[in-house]
C-alpha cells in the first residue's frame, strides 16, 4: 500500500522551512508569523524531539512545550520511562514524590497527537503549548484521509485540512 493510499501525508509534500540559528532570521519569522518544521534524518529523531521539549519545559516554565506522537504504544512507553526517571531524580534529591505525580507531569508534555487534535477542535483559543514537536510526521494523515475520519468518526463534515495543516493552524492561533 502506498503512502497516498494509506492516508499518510508524504514528507515531500510538507512545507519545510530550513533556517540557521541567526536571531535576525528568527525575529523575521516571528514578524511574518512563520513556523519552522525540521526533519532530522537518521537515528535519534524521537530523542532529539524529547530533549527539545524537556529542555524547553525546564528553561521556559511559562511557555509549555509538547511532544506529540501518533503511536499510542510509544506514548505509553515514553510516559512510563520519563515518569520513573522524574520520580527517581526527586527521590535522589531527597524531595517527597509519588510516582503518580511524576506521571501526571509527564502526561502534560508527552501526548498522543489524536488527543491534542481533538482537544483543539472544540476551541478556537490557542493551546497552552508554545512549542509542539510532532514525532513520526511521515505517518500524518493527508487531507482526504483525515476528512473521511473526521466525518465518519467525529461528526465533522467538510473538514478540509491534512493533519500537519491542522496542527500548524492550531499553533498559528498564538499571536507571536
Amino acid at each position: 500500500m502506498s503512502d497516498h493510499q494509506s492516508g499518510r501525508f508524504p514528507a515531500s509534500k510538507v512545507p519545510v522551512h530550513k533556517k540557521n540559528d541567526d536571531r535576525a532570521d528568527h525575529r523575521a519569522d516571528q514578524a511574518m508569523r512563520q513556523k519552522a518544521i525540521c526533519f532530522v534524518t537518521g537515528a535519534g529523531k524521537t530523542l532529539a524531539g524529547l530533549n527539545l521539549v524537556t529542555l524547553r519545559t525546564k528553561a521556559h516554565e511559562d511557555e509549555h512545550a509538547v511532544f506529540l506522537s501518533g503511536s499510542g504504544p510509544l506514548v505509553e512507553v515514553l510516559r512510563e520511562a520519563l515518569a520513573r526517571d522524574e520520580h527517581a531524580q526527586l527521590k535522589e534529591r531527597g524531595e517527597k514524590s509519588k510516582k503518580s505525580d511524576a506521571a501526571q507531569k509527564v502526561k502534560s508534555f508527552v501526548q498522543n497527537v489524536m488527543h491534542f487534535r481533538d482537544s483543539n477542535l472544540i476551541t478556537s483559543e490557542p493551546p497552552i503549548e508554545r512549542v509542539a514537536v510532532f514525532d513520526e510526521a511521515q505517518r500524518a494523515w493527508n487531507a482526504k484521509h483525515l476528512a473521511n475520519f473526521m466525518s465518519q468518526k467525529k461528526g465533522y463534515a467538510n473538514f478540509q485540512m491534512s493533519e500537519p495543516e491542522f496542527l500548524i493552524s492550531v499553533m498559528d492561533r498564538h499571536e507571536d
